[in-house]
């Protein structure tokens, strides 16, 4: 529990968001078929952006290709959004 605290405090402190503090959403996401998953996502209604974080404890198994990939899935759920996509690891902390 302690290292998604830590890991949601990062993003809190994340310039872009501190400067809008405009997300209402945050939290993480799976397909119904549990093939694709996403560690955290903020949306930004206002804007209409989301950030989507991929979060691994080394920082060279983070996949950001695959990240997008499944950004992508999720993003048919948000149609007229745009995202970014970063990746989060014990080295960020």
């Amino acid at each position: 529990m302690a290292i998604k605290l830590t890991v949601v405090k990062l993003i809190l402190s994340d310039v872009s968001l501190q400067e809008k503090a405009q997300f209402i959403k945050i939290g993480g996401w799976w397909d119904k078929k549990s093939q694709n998953e996403i560690d955290i996502i903020t949306v930004n209604d206002f804007e209409k952006k989301c950030q989507i974080y991929e979060v691994k404890r080394q920082q060279k198994k983070i996949n950001l290709t695959k990240t997008h990939e499944k950004a992508d899935i999720f993003m048919q759920n948000l149609p007229g959004y745009s995202y970014t996509v970063k990746g989060l690891s014990m080295e960020d902390m």
